[in-house]
């Protein structure tokens, strides 16, 4: 009885070693690289990549097209028009776009040069086009 006492202990530890190590960092963590709206819409992989159908550079998938209601070069979509709080390009924006860099929140996507921790659409389309971690 002590031997299958202790094999249920030692399998009971590994699991839960390897679920604390496998820790699930997020609902698209899948994507390394993304954007997400503070109310939990996903708007887009950062890639280069203009096939990746999830790609913002996509002009014919959800987050890249001008049409698409979950893309921010929609100048009338919530994430894409210039007087939305979730847009990047509005200057009073509060509820910008969340930069997701290598699966760590690195920022917010937006104009308002009063918030902390900004980029700029411009400058982070120039990082995604010149950086290899943006490639795919």
């Amino acid at each position: 009885m002590a031997d299958n006492f202790q094999d249920m202990y030692e399998e009971l530890i590994s699991n839960l070693y390897s679920q604390s190590v496998n820790k699930d960092l997020g609902p698209y963590s899948q994507y390394k690289n993304y954007l997400v709206s503070p109310d939990g819409t996903f708007l887009g992989k950062l890639t280069r990549n203009k096939y990746d159908s999830l790609g913002i550079f996509n002009p014919y998938g959800t987050h890249g097209s001008r049409y698409s209601s979950h893309s921010i070069t929609n100048p009338y979509s919530n994430y894409g028009s210039k007087y939305s709080t979730y847009s990047p390009y509005n200057p009073y924006a509060q509820n910008p776009p969340e930069i997701y860099l290598n699966n760590k929140l690195s920022g917010r996507l937006t104009v308002n040069k009063y918030l902390n921790n900004a980029t700029s659409p411009e400058a982070l389309f120039k990082r995604i086009l010149t950086e290899s971690q943006f490639a795919y």
